[in-house]
C-alpha cells in the first residue's frame, strides 16, 4: 500500500471541502421520505474520515458494489488489513488525503449502524436535488433507510440535542417524531 505524503489545507479549505461533500451519519443526510431500492450507477470516488468500526464497516459495504474508498486515520499504516480486505478499488491515507480525494468525504462516527428488523434511518435535509439523490444512494448502499426532512433549514431538526440525534431511531420512528 502506497501512502501519500501528508498535505496540508486550510481550515476554510477544509471546511468548504466538507460542506460541499460531506455526508455525516451522526446527522445523516436522507431521501424523500421513501425507501431506495436501487444502488448506484456510477461509482464514486469516496474519502472516508475515521476508518473505525463505521468508517471501516461504511467502507468495505461501498467497495463491495463498487465505489473507489480512501480509508483515512492519523496513522494510516494500521488500515493496511482494512484496504486489503476491502479489495482493489481501496487505499489509505491521512484526513486531509480523504477530504481532497474524490466526489464524496464522510465523517464516521462510532455509532451502531445495524440491527434486526427494521433498518435504522438516517435524516437527510437539503436543497440541493442531485445532492439530495448522491446521499440517499450512499445510504442505500451503506444499508441504511434514507429519510428526507426537507430543506436544509430542516436541518436543526436532527441535530445534535435532537430527539432524533444519534438515537439509533428507524425510518418510520423519525418521520413520526419529525412529524413528516
Amino acid at each position: 500500500m502506497k501512502l501519500k505524503a501528508r498535505q496540508r489545507i486550510s481550515r476554510r479549505e477544509f471546511g468548504k471541502i466538507l460542506s460541499l461533500a460531506g455526508l455525516n451519519l451522526s446527522t445523516g443526510l436522507g431521501f424523500l421520505g421513501s425507501t431506495i431500492n436501487a444502488q448506484t450507477i456510477e461509482p464514486l470516488k469516496i474519502g472516508i474520515i475515521g476508518s473505525g468500526r463505521i468508517g471501516g464497516a461504511v467502507g468495505l459495504r461501498w467497495a463491495e458494489v463498487g465505489h473507489q474508498i480512501l480509508f483515512s486515520s492519523r496513522n494510516p499504516d494500521g488500515l493496511t488489513d482494512l484496504v486489503s480486505q476491502a479489495g482493489a478499488n481501496t487505499s489509505a491515507g491521512y484526513p486531509a488525503d480523504a477530504a481532497t480525494f474524490g466526489d464524496i468525504v464522510f465523517i464516521a462516527i462510532n455509532r451502531e449502524a445495524h440491527r434486526d428488523g427494521e433498518l435504522m434511518g438516517i435524516p437527510i435535509a437539503g436543497d440541493d436535488a442531485e445532492a439530495i439523490a448522491v446521499a440517499s444512494r450512499l445510504v442505500v448502499d451503506s444499508g441504511f433507510d434514507p429519510v428526507f426532512v426537507g430543506g436544509l433549514d430542516r436541518a436543526r431538526d436532527f441535530d445534535r440535542g435532537t430527539n432524533v440525534y444519534v438515537k439509533g431511531m428507524t425510518a418510520s420512528q423519525i418521520r413520526e417524531s419529525l412529524d413528516i
